[in-house]
């Protein structure tokens, strides 16, 4: 044991396939179940024969190409290596069920000791007979490592020196974007942006039958190259300029690779699943979802170079009505002419100069080479070497920035690997980057080859997967996941992922070299099974709707993935599981399932070594499943599964998720899974296994909390074992009473037992009936220093809201239904020292709904002193006012401010925040659109307040002077829109959108309209009076117009053909409108749509219609004849 204990203190290096059982050997040699047969002798030498070859598996890894009897090698020691695991693994559960049948019987220690005699004997017995049984495997091991020694002297293979680069992760910070680390392509981006923004005129000849232009036709531009080259970037570069944003109202990227399935593509362009419909439904769909809209699709990776498979797209596409912009990323030049005749420019090798700024911002300290000259004139010959293939740049780089020697980058100068042209393979560069991989990195790099090319990684998902295989493992005070995430981060950093269109993938090249390194291991049926040693395959996955399952003969595979197949009968499952029995990873979803529960093969509980598994099909789980002892994530499919009683057993379960919802069946008695991770939701029940103590020692829980049914906590004694305080990994905490019980001083003990943990971020009351706020919401310093969002909603029973105005980083504040508050008194907080007052710094959006009785806002000096104030009054020129109102330094960060239902109200604050830029003035109370989201991002609201001068008469000019939408809404009592109180429209001089809405007594519109020199868009919807527009006309910068359900309005503007910036008409229920103006409509527009207008669509049906030669021209017309 010597051997073991020497190694585990010197820290020896062992590599990523070693790594995750170096210290479990060490941990389980001084069990007290190894000290039976021989075990213990055995184990230690298991490590002493890992670690001698671990030594030399570098050597190994890197000659293994080059040499085929060294790869047959390295391949042996796998198998060996893998079949040790399994045994490690037998040993640790078995020890730890031993543990936990003692624990049990402990319980029971009163029990007479005759009774548990017998047991004992058994107990004992049983632990011979699994020690011999395992020592014998495990000297099966040892033996087969020791002839791999002796094979290893005839292969030269040497023991790797030391060095002074060890690789290690690349800790830094990453977003889930990274335009930050693009560089270079201005020149091609900005002429890409230039072809989408254009108008497309190439018509229709017999040498191009698929169409290519005309009005309403769709324009074709393909980016072409060869892999690495950058055709990814440059198209996510115009996909995400703001230009191009604003100019396409629907835009998709669809990641095709080599299996061009034409439904899946339209599936993804219309937004929907890919479900059973007919290619023609969805074509059909195509068709309805793109009239009249102007749209750009993507379609990245392709390689199908089929005409006939390209027209079952491209037909539906270049329709009449249609109008848009489909770019196509390829390597073939052949794609685009399967599409069209068109002439493709291939993309040429980014400039040296620009790859450098590459090489240097992923090398270098804080991208800077400042301090590094001699390694700079090194890197830029290396830059030179790489031809401008931005993918190996940062792969070598990435690699790099950990060893800032001058000898080893002159020696990796010298090395034979760098392509001679642009077209050499750079699988060597490739293969040199995966090399320089962390050890612990490149078993999770390898497993993602489990997924076919194009696949869009879940981070959380590949992590937890990563954890079943034992490739991540805790580290000190960091869980599993944290670690993995590390992981995952310095992968991104390194670009073995990459963030396309807000999704991780894998460059197809990046795919093939997982492959290549994968040995083999990973099998995905129907693409990469052809030629493969099955005995040799460990992770399995099958994307098609029908797998010969007779052919799963693996013996030893570690993850099974099916996706999208049948399963008919438990003949079936039964013929899986047999052959999975070491399976770390079992996902069979999105099936076809026609198994009841009572049908699952008894064997399922017999995966002893399982740790992931993900179900979908099935409406109830087998009782077996509670046998899992090792399982860490269980994913269910269907949101109304019903769970087997026994759930929980299952002690080692971290992650229990539901893939259809972000709830989960209920599980009684939760209380035992303490390793739990997360749990969205726990509603309370008065019978035993569903009581709010279940949560008192689930102490791990990370993210947020709903607690529900909080009336059926009977006291304060009952709340406190929940043990809130202690949870301080949530980040969000919702405390919720769902039913009036009419209990006050009841729900006022219970919610002051349930003090949240001080970490908070985010907390929600709803329907608490005590009177009294709780305590741990008072004093003079509230716990929650991090809180950001705060919602109380429906705590009738209030009478003042808690101090929040000490709340510095809160950023959303929303008060509903607290009916008894009659005044809402702030208190201003003291900045440091000669820095004067502060109120809501961070606060971004605030809302007050429903409270009845609020009649008084008020902001008060500190702590009753009012020189605070008074030396703001000094250095502003102006003071706080006697009526309450705001200081412009106070609420700096507001940009959204809701004020509804409060009937009682006279004023709002004096000063509002000059960030405000949305305007709405609404009558009827509460948000209409309140199901379709929250109202813009920078609003004033004002809803159902009659007493609050109804107008915007109160509010200063400073506010007015930015705001850029103004919404007028259900203000019946308006005969003109001149007579909204406040209202002066030349006051807005940054207005942008108009939108009048229902006020459906609105005769006529203010004839200031057109000096609106910076309004773009006009919106009148249901003023059923109106009648004219105004007759000085409509600003020059209008760029949309849109009308609808104005019965009576008899025509458009007469000079609507000066417009010069209009690009879009919308026209949708105006029966009186009888026919186009006169002189046309301006040559700017792009898009004209006329719906339910009988007369007006008679005089623009296409060719035969009176005002057709008025609209010929326009690109995109979409009248809807009834």
């Amino acid at each position: 044991m010597a051997t073991v204990i020497a190694a585990a203190a010197t820290g020896a290096i062992v590599s990523s396939f070693l790594r995750p059982w170096a210290d479990q050997v060490v941990t389980l040699a001084q069990k007290e179940i190894s000290l039976l047969s021989g075990l213990k002798e055995e184990l230690e030498g298991l490590w002493d024969n890992l670690l001698s070859h671990d030594r030399v598996l570098e050597d190994a890894e890197q000659k293994q190409y080059a040499d085929p009897a060294v790869a047959r090698w390295l391949d042996e020691f796998r198998d060996a290596a893998y079949d040790a695991e399994d045994v490690l693994d037998e040993i640790a559960l078995e020890d730890a069920l031993r543990l936990r049948r003692r624990e049990a019987g402990g319980a029971g220690h009163s029990r007479r000791v005759s009774a548990c005699l017998l047991p004992s004997l058994l107990d004992c017995t049983s632990k011979v007979h699994f020690g011999c049984r395992v020592a014998r495997r495990v000297r099966s091991i040892n033996l087969r490592l020791e002839n791999l020694g002796r094979k290893r002297e005839g292969l030269g293979l040497q023991a790797a020196p030391s060095r002074g680069h060890k690789a290690h992760l690349v800790v830094r910070e990453t977003t889930s974007s990274l335009e930050k680390d693009v560089f270079g392509r201005e020149e091609e981006k900005e002429d890409l942006i230039k072809k989408l923004l254009s108008s497309w005129d190439e018509p229709r000849t017999s040498s191009n039958p698929m169409g290519g232009g005309g009005a309403g036709k769709v324009c074709l531009l393909p980016i072409v190259g060869m892999g690495g080259v950058g055709k990814t970037t440059l198209a996510q570069m115009a996909f995400n300029d703001e230009r191009v944003k604003q100019h396409f109202k629907s835009r998709r990227w669809i990641c095709v690779s080599e299996n061009f399935d034409v439904r899946r593509v339209i599936a993804e362009i219309i937004g929907e699943g890919q479900d059973q419909s007919s290619l023609e439904d969805l074509e059909t769909r195509l068709k309805e979802r793109l009239r009249g809209v102007n749209f750009l699709i993507v379609l990245d990776d392709v390689w199908c170079e089929d005409q006939q498979e390209w027209k079952m797209l491209w037909v539906p596409l270049n329709q009449e009505g249609l109008g848009g912009k489909v770019i196509v990323t390829t390597r073939s030049e052949k794609v685009p002419n399967a599409v069209l005749p068109i002439q493709s420019n291939p993309l040429k090798p980014m400039p040296d100069e620009d790859c450098w700024l590459i090489f240097e911002k992923r090398a270098f300290v804080n991208g800077n080479s400042g301090n590094y000259a001699d390694l700079k004139e090194i890197g830029l010959k290396i830059v030179k070497k790489l031809k401008g293939i931005p993918l190996a740049v940062a792969l070598v780089a990435g690699f790099l920035c950990n060893i800032l020697e001058v000898d080893y980058w002159k020696s990796l100068l010298d090395r034979n690997i760098w392509p001679l042209d642009d077209k050499t393979d750079i699988m060597p560069i490739l293969r040199l980057s995966y090399q320089h991989l962390p050890a612990q990195l490149k078993r999770c790099f390898q497993y993602c080859c489990v997924f076919p090319k194009d696949w869009k990684f879940d981070r959380g998902m590949l992590i937890r997967l990563w954890m079943a295989q034992g490739f991540v493992r805790s580290e000190g005070n960091k869980r599993m996941e944290d670690v993995g995430n590390l992981y995952f981060n310095d992968l991104l950093q390194r670009s073995f992922f990459q963030c396309v269109a807000g999704s991780y993938v894998m460059h197809d090249l990046i795919h093939d070299l997982a492959e290549s390194v994968s040995k083999g291991e990973c099998l995905r049926f129907g693409e990469n099974d052809q030629d493969v040693k099955l005995d040799k395959v460990r992770h399995v996955s099958s994307f098609q709707d029908e797998m010969q399952v007779h052919t799963l003969k693996f013996g030893k595979l570690r993850s099974f993935l099916a996706f999208n197949c049948r399963i008919s009968h438990s003949e079936m499952l039964t013929q899986i599981t047999s052959h999975v029995r070491f399976v770390r990873v079992l996902i069979i979803c999105q099936v076809f399932v026609k198994v009841q529960a009572d049908e699952f093969p008894d064997i399922f509980g017999d995966l002893r070594h399982l740790r992931y598994l993900h179900l979908e099909g099935w409406m109830k789980l087998p009782e077996s499943i509670c046998r899992l002892y090792n399982l860490q994530t269980l994913v269910l499919g269907d949101l109304y599964i019903k769970l087997p009683k026994g759930m929980n057993k299952l002690a080692n379960l971290r992650h229990l998720i539901n893939a259809s919802s972000s709830h989960v069946p209920e599980v009684s008695g939760i209380g035992r899974l303490t390793s739990l991770q997360e749990l969205k939701a726990f509603k309370v029940d008065n019978v035993q296994g569903y009581r709010i103590g279940e949560l008192k020692d689930l102490n791990q829980l990370r993210g947020e909390l709903s607690i529900e049914c909080l009336e059926n906590v009977e006291s304060r004694e009952e709340a406190m074992k929940a043990n809130l305080n202690a949870k301080v990994h949530l980040d969000s905490l919702d405390l919720l009473w769902t039913t009036k019980m009419f209990r006050w001083g009841q729900d006022e003990e219970v919610i002051d037992a349930l003090e949240p943990p001080p970490n908070l971020m985010k907390l929600t009351i709803w329907g608490n009936e005590g009177a009294q706020l709780p305590r741990w919401m008072l004093g003079d310093h509230m716990p929650f220093s991090n809180l950001t969002n705060l919602g109380l909603y429906n705590c009738y029973r209030w009478e003042h809201l808690p101090p929040v105005e000490r709340l510095f980083h809160l950023k959303n504040l929303t008060v509903y239904g607290m009916t008894r508050v009659k005044r809402v008194e702030w208190r201003l907080q003291v900045r440091q020292e000669g820095a004067g007052t502060t109120l809501f710094p961070s606060l971004e959006k605030l809302e007050f709904h429903d409270m009845d009785e609020w009649e008084e806002w008020l902001v008060l000096p500190p702590d009753d002193d009012a020189s605070a104030v008074k030396e703001d009054r000094e250095r502003e020129g102006k003071g706080a006012g006697d009526d309450g109102g705001i200081h412009p330094g106070w609420f700096s960060s507001l940009h959204t401010l809701c004020v509804s239902d409060c009937p009682k109200l006279r004023v709002l604050p004096r000063h509002l925040p000059v960030l405000l830029k949305v305007l709405v003035v609404d009558d009827q109370g509460m948000f209409d659109e309140r199901g379709h989201g929250n109202p813009p991002s920078t609003t004033l609201y004002v809803a159902g307040c009659p007493k609050l001068a109804s107008t915007l008469s109160s509010l200063p000019a400073h506010s007015l002077q930015v705001v850029e939408s103004l919404t007028i809404r259900n203000r019946d009592d308006l005969p003109a829109f001149t007579q909204l109180h406040g209202v002066r429209l030349p006051r807005l001089p940054a207005l942008k959108k108009l939108s009048i809405q229902r006020c459906r007594n609105i005769a006529s519109l203010s004839t200031y309209l057109h000096l609106l020199c910076s309004l773009r868009e006009l919106v009148i919807v249901g003023c059923s009076h109106i009648q004219a527009l105004p007759e000085d006309g409509l600003p020059h910068s209008l760029c949309t117009l849109k009308i609808s359900n104005c019965e009576r309005l008899r025509s458009l503007p007469p000079d609507l053909h000066l417009l010069s910036s209009l690009k879009v008409v919308d026209i949708c229920n105006c029966p009186g409108i009888l026919a186009l103006p006169g002189n046309g409509l301006p040559p700017s527009l792009k898009l004209l749509n006329i719906s339910r207008c009988p007369q007006l669509e008679e005089r623009c049906r296409k060719r035969v219609g009176l005002d057709w030669p008025k609209i010929a021209k326009v690109p995109n017309v979409s009248v809807r004849m009834r």
